[in-house]
């Protein structure tokens, strides 16, 4: 520091780093200070400019500029991004993993090992395919000049809100506060007393830089150790998913054939690398089991978790069985909730006989399987403590449909405790029970008990908004539909632009958004383990 001070010729005041801001108190003559805001990982392509966008995003943010105090800069930082590390990582999990198989004494352990092989395998096959990596930040510095550092912090206060509010609300971007160690990294950058990767950092003056670069469209992730879904159409670098970004949910849509089902066994595949997340899935028409490799989740059947909706489970209170139960029913039966518990309550006091006769109790009779057998609820207790598959077909579409919303709702009422793990609920056909109280209630509430859901389904009119809007993680696949590419650009919120890939991208080829950045990624969803082998 004392080198950095006689450099600046500031030895007599004091210069020092208080994060997110660099103070210099130049005596009795005042203080400067300088915060600084960082943007991680941003992208500056303009492959996706129209003209108009262009222009509008360099409208508004020469606007932004001019608001700033005098003297303020910002820096555009391209940096390399030093991959080897991860490379020497994913070596040493694929040799490690290649003698868990061989040393495998059960089935079950050697199908998960051989899926997790082979999820490493692609996701370094991706590695060494796609483009270099390489990682550009945005810097805004505001500097503010004033007579001590107390009043200084209250205009930085002031600039900082409006500059992020603005980012936010403009571009999609979140500022956040520069740490101790990146303020003295940028310091001795500025300074010449560090190199990095070779790489030089782009610095213009704010007044210029607005006419001389569009701003941003897309935001990018940095590789991070996630669930990988496959690689990005644009330059084949690996797409992957943190598994705390999958709490926060995932709805998929697209036509019949585009590649939903086998993005959901993807999915699950990826997740059994990790020992701490389970899934549930429930398959009603049987689809997604032909995708999963045998042995790698626990299939079970109705004839397994036998259900009698006149008994409740041991561990389920009466009115807490009751709502699962009538939530069920009246979503799946498309009736009013009271005309189901009336029904309910005349087979309690006439037995099932009440079924058989003309009144409100014969609104049940389709469904007469679901009083008259003896309940097995075993393995529905603890269904969320292992990564299971609920095949459901072979049944009428309302036995279906009932059954899966009682094991939603009877989930939605256990996850609520906390175990040492997480779950992941998969739902292909989702639109048989999209619209339960229970499911609405588990995506609004899981991502505190590190619950996620990924729900699969045809139309985006299939999903009710309080799912669509409490969920970070939308999957749109190709279509040619003009009403539906429409939804699936207002849904997501990226620019019209995007309409034309949409109606361009083939089977198994997708728009994923993340809510929560401004990243639309076109995704060549990586292809299940079964269908690779066959």
């Amino acid at each position: 520091m004392e080198r950095i001070k006689s450099i600046l010729g500031v030895a007599s005041g004091d210069l020092r780093i208080d994060p997110p801001d660099l103070v210099t108190i130049l005596g009795g003559k005042g203080v400067i200070v300088s915060r600084i805001l960082v943007c991680d990982s941003v992208d500056y392509s303009v492959r996706d400019f129209s003209e108009s966008s262009a222009r509008k995003y360099v409208e508004t943010f020469a606007s932004i500029l001019d608001k700033l105090p005098a003297n303020s800069e910002v820096r555009i930082v391209k940096d390399e991004v030093d991959l080897k590390w991860f490379a020497r990582r994913l070596v040493n999990e694929i040799l490690n993993t290649r003698v868990k198989l061989e040393t495998a004494q059960d089935e079950h352990s050697r199908v998960k090992h051989k899926v997790r092989l082979e999820v490493l395998s692609k996701l370094y096959e991706a590695l060494l395919k796609g483009e270099s990596f390489t990682s550009t930040t945005l810097l805004v510095k505001i500097r503010v000049f004033a007579k001590s550092l107390e009043e200084a912090r209250p205009m930085l206060e002031y600039h900082e809100s409006a500059v992020s509010r603005a980012f936010k609300t403009y571009y999609g971007l979140s500022l956040r506060r520069a740490s101790k160690a990146e303020l003295a990294r940028i310091l001795r950058q500025d300074l010449n007393l560090e190199a990095f990767n070779s790489v030089q950092t782009i610095v213009s003056e704010s007044r210029r830089l607005g006419f001389l670069h569009p701003f941003p469209l897309e935001k990018k992730n940095m590789l991070v150790d996630g669930v990988f879904l496959g690689v990005d159409l644009r330059d084949n670098r690996p797409v992957q998913i943190p598994v705390d970004q999958l709490y926060k949910h995932m709805v998929v849509i697209g036509p019949t054939g585009k590649g939903k089902t086998a993005l959901l066994a993807t999915l699950i595949e990826s997740a059994s690398v990790f020992d701490e997340l389970k899934t549930l899935s429930i398959d009603f028409k049987g689809d997604l089991a032909k995708y999963l490799p045998a042995g790698l989740v626990r299939v079970l059947t109705p004839e397994d978790i036998v259900v009698n909706l006149a008994h409740k489970p041991r561990w389920l209170g009466e009115a807490d069985w009751r709502m699962i139960v009538v939530d069920s029913l009246s979503s799946s039966l498309n009736t009013d909730p009271g005309r189901v518990l009336g029904a309910l309550e005349l087979v309690e006091e006439s037995g099932v006989t009440a079924l058989l006769h003309r009144g409100e109790g014969s609104i049940l009779l389709p469904l007469f399987e679901l009083f008259n057998r003896p309940p097995r609820y075993e393995l529905l207790e603890n269904i969320h403590r292992e990564s299971v598959l609920l095949e459901l077909q072979g049944r009428s579409i309302l036995f279906q449909n009932v059954y899966a919303g009682l094991v939603i709702g009877v989930l939605r009422n256990g996850f609520s405790r906390r175990e040492g793990f997480g779950n992941l609920l998969l739902i292909d056909e989702a639109w048989r029970v999209s619209r339960l109280r229970s499911l609405v209630e588990l995506v609004k509430e899981g991502r505190s008990w590190r619950v996620g859901v990924v729900i699969a389904t045809q139309n985006p009119g299939d999903v009710p908004r309080e799912i669509l809007e409490n969920a970070s993680n939308l999957v749109f696949f190709g279509s040619l539909d003009a009403d539906y590419v429409e939804k699936a650009v207002r849904s997501t919120g990226v620019g019209a632009e995007y309409a034309q890939y949409i109606m361009k991208l083939g089977v198994g080829e997708a728009l994923y958004v993340n809510t929560e950045e401004a990243a639309p990624v076109l995704l060549k969803v990586k292809t299940p383990t079964v269908l690779n082998s066959s």
